[in-house]
Order: structure tokens, then C-alpha cells, then sequence
């Protein structure tokens, strides 16, 4: 690990010095950054493909920082209907197995949000559930935002970002495990993936920086969502 650790504040738990962030020299960071990963030795029998056509736009990086520019109402609407949410015949703009969708997006609004119009209140700051088949962000509790921001931008995050929005993908494994058993851990982790990577598309496509987060408390932000960390598994952050 380069600089991520999990904790839990307060009495609950202490990590031992063990467990604190590993400082790698950058000089040997350098060597497995941008590296092909081998299963062959050094051979001649590479074939070259000579087709280098680009199809596909370039991938915009991942913020480094999010200096703090307030997104719009229409760019958070933008954000999450093109990224999540139902098409006509009940599909989502990503893939999962069986369309039974055990996901949940749980939107975190760290700032009040006007109305570019007229300046009136959108949405108040706080915690609100994604709806894909309505488009619509059912509230779960608004008020101080300041302990969860802090749970969610841990360490380091919480000096080099200052996101509007941030989402929480969360897994609730016992909606696809009634028909894919075993499997349906695996089929919620390619969604996760597959998810969050339609929102950096949407990001890109809008000119918005996002970036994704891990260095948090699984049950820590659980807790501050007011959610059973037994039967909700925050998965992944992703801050815009």
C-alpha cells in the first residue's frame, strides 16, 4: 500500500504502528508504473499489429484535485441519469447479470445546490438514494455533512478535494443471490466496475473532474449513512 490505510475512530479500534501507510520510494514505483504485466519470457514470436486506428476517445486522468468549483443542478442531473439511469425498456446504461441490478447509489450532496435560473435551494446538503427508474433522489437525511465528508475524504483526500457530490456504490448481495448463489459476489463486483466506469465516461463527455476513493471504513460509512454494514457493503467512492 502506498499511503491508504482503514481505521475507525474513536475507542472502536487502534491500529497498531504495523498497519500504518507504507512510504515507497518513488524510484521504485516508477518501474511497474505504465508496465505490461508478463506471461512470457522475452521471445521472438510477438506479432506486431500494425493498426494502430483509434476508435475510442482518449480517457481523461483522474483529478489530482478537485479545487472546489460548485457543480450545477443540471450537471448533477446530467451526471446521474446518463450514468444510471433506465432506459425506455427498464435497461441501465451498464450491464448486469440478469438485470437484476444489486447495486445501490447512494449520493452524498457535500454542498447545497440552486437552480442556475433563479438562485432557489434544489437540493440540501445531505445524504439521498438514486433512483434509476424514476430519475429521482429520494432523501435518507440532510442536515450536517461535515463527519461523513470526513469519513469519506480520509488522510490526505480530505486537503486535495473538495467535491460537490459524491457517490457511494453499494452492494446488496442478497438481491442477486437468490438466483446466482455463489457467483452473485463476482457478478456485483463487475457491476461496481462496470457502473462507476459509466459515470467517468458521462464525466468525461461533461468536462467534469471525478476521481474514485478505497482509503475508507467500510463500516464506518455505513454507520454515518444510518445503513446495517451487515447487509450493505459500501464497495467503492467516487467523488465529482
Amino acid at each position: 500500500m502506498k499511503t491508504s490505510s482503514t481505521y475507525v475512530r474513536g475507542n472502536e479500534y487502534n491500529p497498531p504502528a504495523t498497519l500504518k501507510p507504507i512510504d515507497v520510494n518513488k524510484k521504485y514505483l516508477k518501474i511497474i508504473e505504465f508496465s505490461d504485466i508478463r506471461y512470457t519470457l522475452e521471445n521472438d514470436h510477438s506479432i506486431i499489429l500494425h493498426n494502430r486506428r483509434r476508435i475510442k476517445k482518449e480517457r481523461a486522468p483522474s483529478a489530482c484535485h478537485i479545487e472546489g468549483k460548485n457543480l450545477s443542478f443540471t450537471e448533477i442531473s446530467d451526471i446521474l441519469y446518463n450514468s444510471f439511469g433506465s432506459y425506455s425498456n427498464g435497461r441501465r446504461p451498464y450491464p448486469s447479470g440478469g438485470a437484476i441490478y444489486p447495486i445501490g447509489f447512494i449520493v452524498c450532496v457535500l454542498k447545497d445546490i440552486l437552480l442556475e435560473e433563479n438562485g432557489v435551494l434544489a437540493i440540501q446538503s445531505g445524504v439521498y438514494q438514486y433512483r434509476p427508474s424514476k430519475n429521482s433522489l429520494d432523501e435518507i437525511w440532510t442536515g450536517d455533512i461535515n463527519t461523513l465528508k470526513s469519513c469519506i475524504l480520509s488522510g490526505k483526500d480530505g486537503e486535495k478535494y473538495n467535491p460537490t457530490i459524491a457517490i457511494i456504490y453499494v452492494n446488496h448481495p442478497e438481491k442477486n443471490s437468490i438466483k446466482y448463489r455463489y457467483k452473485s459476489y463476482r457478478l456485483s463486483l463487475m457491476e461496481v466496475g462496470s457502473a462507476y466506469q459509466s459515470a467517468i465516461e458521462t464525466a468525461n463527455l461533461l468536462g467534469i473532474e471525478q476521481r474514485l476513493l478505497a482509503s475508507f471504513c467500510d463500516f464506518e460509512i455505513a454507520k454515518e449513512l444510518g445503513l446495517d454494514a451487515r447487509y450493505v457493503q459500501p464497495c467503492v467512492v467516487q467523488i465529482f
